[in-house]
């Protein structure tokens, strides 16, 4: 009877093990006692990163190539659909594949409604991303810019702006875990890392860690010109554009954005009123110029 208690209290001790050591490959080097989000926040941020984990293995089970990823008008077309057609959630839904994309129009609308300190802080989460060394700076540097919200910014204009920190923290990880696995999509930036030895390097998500266009999809709320969606859709959607930045792994958004927004801006004739400054500021913030079907001629 001994022999068999202490069989029973070691299998149970193993299982407790192994489940601590699962939550510990996705959790990463904190607990939630350290980066203090709020249990929905959490919740949300998790599901953003299941829906890259499951699309990215329904991507590689449908053989995608991104070998030859860039940031052009075809590619981001072409990526767009792939992940549509790779998730369960999009398909089964009403949502179209021109729904992932924001309007211009409502951006600006939604912007407006942040205060100018939330602003302030997204544009530091930003800038905190571009200047990250590697995927543990980042996510300290993202622990600490969730600290200095909770300290510096009221609490009823925090929720967005931990959201963001949230997602972003619980995606990295997730996309580390998938390089680790081997299962990660392969891009220019990662399509010979598998045969170089670990001290050459060779990590996607060690050398693309500019999340421009998700940060800012991520703290307007959902990103579909189609009003409110449910929540399953939302986490879809914006796991499409992060993964997107990280495939075409863009260094730094900052300097050549500006001056192609500012070029796209003057060049432009407005077929409404403030056609232009809308398009202006989607692009400064999105990275793309809308075009003529926003009202950007």
């Amino acid at each position: 009877m001994k022999n068999i208690i202490c069989c029973v209290i070691l299998l149970i001790v193993s299982f407790m093990i192994q489940s601590c050591s699962m939550e510990d490959s996705f959790l990463g080097t904190t607990t939630n006692e350290e980066n203090n989000f709020p249990v929905h926040v959490e919740e949300y941020a998790k599901a953003v990163a299941n829906e890259i984990h499951v699309t990215v293995q329904n991507l590689n089970n449908m053989r995608v190539d991104y070998s030859k990823a860039d940031n052009s008008p075809a590619f981001k077309k072409q990526f767009y659909k792939d992940w549509y057609n790779a998730s369960q959630t999009m398909t089964k839904s009403s949502i179209s594949i021109e729904q992932m994309q924001i309007d211009p129009t409502v951006f600006s609308d939604k912007i407006r409604n942040l205060t100018s300190l939330q602003i302030e802080f997204i544009e530091k989460i930003i800038d905190e991303c571009q200047r990250s060394k590697s995927n543990e700076d980042l996510l300290n540097r993202l622990i600490s810019v969730t600290k200095e919200i909770h300290s510096s910014v009221p609490e009823i204009q925090q929720e967005r702006l931990l959201r963001v920190t949230a997602v972003l923290y619980y995606c990295i990880i997730e996309i580390n875990n998938l390089e680790k696995q081997g299962i990660m999509l392969v891009t220019p930036y990662n399509k010979y890392a598998r045969i170089k030895t670990k001290s050459e390097g060779g990590s996607l998500g060690d050398k693309c860690r500019s999340f421009l266009a998700a940060t800012w999809a991520i703290a307007v709320g959902e990103p579909t010109f189609a009003g409110e969606i449910v929540a399953s859709v939302a986490t879809v959607i914006v796991a499409g554009i992060l993964m997107y930045e990280v495939v075409v792994c863009k260094k730094n958004y900052t300097d050549d954005t500006y001056q192609y927004c500012q070029e796209q801006f003057r060049k432009c004739i407005p077929s409404f009123y403030d056609a232009c400054a809308h398009c202006l500021q989607f692009c400064l913030s999105y990275g793309d110029w809308p075009g003529s079907s926003k009202g950007c001629n």
